[in-house]
């Protein structure tokens, strides 16, 4: 796989993680 690419996915992966963790304190707050 393309370096890039790899490190592309795995930072929008991240990202979503990172807001979806923060939802679900919003959510449960």
């Amino acid at each position: 796989m393309n370096t890039a690419l790899t490190y592309a996915l795995v930072t929008a992966a991240c990202a979503l993680g990172i807001i979806f963790t923060f939802a679900a304190v919003a959510v449960m707050a």
